[in-house]
């Protein structure tokens, strides 16, 4: 059962008004077309023109239009069930720029084939990975996310990008007059108008940047020349290469997006719930699968590899609303831009400081997203040297570029971004502090002279000492009163050996008693049954106890029976 937070006004599952709908899918969509500019980076690195360019963007955004549809759907196996709009990812940039440098676009969307791969099997054994990526890492992975953002948004607010190295007052003023009127109606815009807060900004930087001159004549000549209609032409599916050499970037790059989708994931079922403490899995393996499906299609058409967009989920977390229904909206009105050269037009020459704007205020929130993932449990040194050693890591990428230039090529593929370098650390860092973090206490219950306030003695005592979270504390709180109190003297019990284990993950108390080995069933008895008395009573406080865990299960011995309860943490 979720809690909803209170400042959200639409959750992933409310139905929504259509105008609402359509409204926000459109600002949504400014926000991921603000890495289609990588299509002209690859297009240049293949030698291409300005033609491989356009279509590159197009049939891009295609691609991100169905990813974010396969994102919103709800299913067993496919798609994430929440507003997780998807854009050309920045993960595969690197990657893709080495194959179209070496082989052209066939060489790029033939490795996209091994990054697809690789996300698809790990969406698969993501249940045995759990161990690897608690909140603390899924917590600086979008808490990098959003600091990456930080200094491509700056220089963008100042319109400095990879062709325009001097600022200009008039760059500045668009972006900071931008960006102030996006915090404006966040803070003070009431509940309407905050809403459209990115949409109403990006108008006014539109119109502010031409009022200044500060469009650059080419982009200006490039929508006055676009026509109302064209089919985007794909690239032939068969026309695909491959390079052993570029497998293990494209896998890198593959494992680098699965685990942002993760944290993109993670903080969207944060949004959903203010009591959101352990990822819902199922939901991440679906969306890591659904991406999967969707790099697979960019590599067969020809577009750029697409991934869930951490600055679109910040711009859900800012406006409060999170139906789910808004990314069938966005991924529709992202495909139909598409067969529009003049309108898709209207995206990909956004102002540099426009962009810049959207950056910083994502990045806000994302950043202190982030945060509140690592803030979800107790923090204890072994969690502080993860959090902290991999966020001075990445950051260091952008404070030594020198110095991680200096390194043999094999570990450029890590060091690229703060990003990438930041995940692998926390990962490594968080693998090695498992070493020895299992911690175990036991005791021992007599019925005939022993105290339930000492066993609820034992379990707070431990459980403060470990830092587990109140909310698991008190699930096996209540499991073990009802045992001890109801359950285990009815079939025979006299005494309990009982012991408490704890590796972070998983909390498990294992009791042994000389009893009658006892059934939890799924199913509560009837309560007319249960009003009767007997052994009705007895049944509904052991299905009691196994709705509390998550998962129960017993063992027969010679002489002793034994129950074990795991809860999550």
């Amino acid at each position: 059962m979720t809690t909803r937070p209170v400042n959200l006004l639409y959750a992933s599952t409310d139905p929504i008004p259509g105008r609402l709908q359509w409204g926000m899918g459109l600002q949504h969509c400014f926000v991921m077309s603000s890495t289609l500019i990588m299509a002209s980076l690859i297009a240049h690195a293949a030698s291409g023109g300005a033609d491989l360019a356009d279509q590159l963007v197009r049939i891009s955004m295609i691609v991100a239009g169905v990813a974010t549809i396969l994102q919103s759907l709800k299913t067993k196996e496919m798609g994430a069930g929440y507003l997780c709009p998807c854009l050309p990812g920045p993960s595969y940039l690197p990657a893709s720029l080495v194959a179209a440098q070496t082989g052209g676009m066939s060489l790029v969307f033939g490795m996209l084939l091994v990054a697809a791969a690789t996300q698809a099997l790990l969406s698969r054994v993501l249940h045995r990975l759990r161990a690897f990526l608690p909140p603390e890492v899924t917590g600086v992975i979008v808490a990098m996310v959003g600091v990456t953002l930080v200094p491509l948004g700056i220089s963008s607010i100042c319109g400095l990008d990879g062709t325009d190295k001097q600022a200009h007052p008039e760059e500045v003023i668009t972006g900071l007059s931008a960006l102030g009127l996006m915090f404006g109606i966040s803070v003070w815009g009431g509940a309407r108008l905050r809403l459209y807060s990115v949409l109403i900004g990006i108008g006014a930087g539109y119109a502010l940047a031409y009022g200044l001159k500060i469009f650059p004549e080419k982009d200006l000549s490039y929508l006055t020349s676009a026509g109302l209609f064209a089919l985007p032409v794909p690239h032939a599916p068969w026309d695909l290469s491959f390079d052993t050499s570029l497998i293990l970037p494209f896998v890198i790059a593959g494992v680098a997006s699965s685990i942002k989708a993760i944290g993109v994931i993670s903080t969207s079922q944060k949004i959903d719930d203010a009591d959101w403490a352990v990822p819902e899995l199922n939901s991440i393996r679906g969306g890591i699968l659904a991406n999967a499906v969707a790099v697979m299609g960019s590599a067969l058409v020809g577009g750029m590899a697409p991934s869930p967009s951490a600055s679109n989920v910040g711009l859900a977390m800012s406006t409060g609303v999170a139906s789910r229904r808004i990314g069938f909206a966005a991924g529709l009105i992202f495909i139909a831009l598409a067969f529009s050269p003049v309108l898709a037009a209207v995206f990909v020459i956004m102002p540099v400081p426009v962009k810049g704007a959207i950056l910083i205020y994502v990045a806000c929130f994302m950043i202190v997203s982030g945060w509140q993932l690592i803030m979800t449990r107790p923090m204890e040194p072994r969690s502080i040297i993860v959090v902290g050693c991999s966020i001075i890591s990445g950051l260091s990428i952008d404070f030594l570029p020198d110095l991680y230039g200096q390194l043999p090529s094999s570990f450029h593929a890590i060091t690229c971004s703060p990003l990438s370098f930041a995940t692998v650390m926390a990962i490594t860092l968080n693998m090695i502090m498992q070493i020895g973090i299992t911690r175990r206490s036991a005791t021992s219950f007599d019925f005939a002279d022993g105290s339930l306030d000492d066993l609820i003695g034992f379990l707070d005592k431990n459980s403060a000492a470990w830092g587990i979270r109140p909310e698991v504390v008190h699930r096996m709180t209540d499991s073990l009163i009802e045992l001890v109190d109801t359950v285990l003297p009815h079939r025979g019990a006299t005494r309990l050996d009982i012991e408490l284990s704890f590796d972070k993950v998983k909390l498990e108390l294992q009791i042994a008693h000389d009893g009658e080995t006892v059934a939890f069933p799924d199913d509560a008895p009837h309560l007319d049954d249960v009003a009767k008395g007997g052994d009705h009573l007895h049944v509904l406080s052991a299905h009691l106890v196994n709705a509390a865990a998550d998962g129960v299960s017993t063992k027969q011995g010679h002489d002793l029976q034994t129950v074990k309860l795991h809860f999550l943490h």
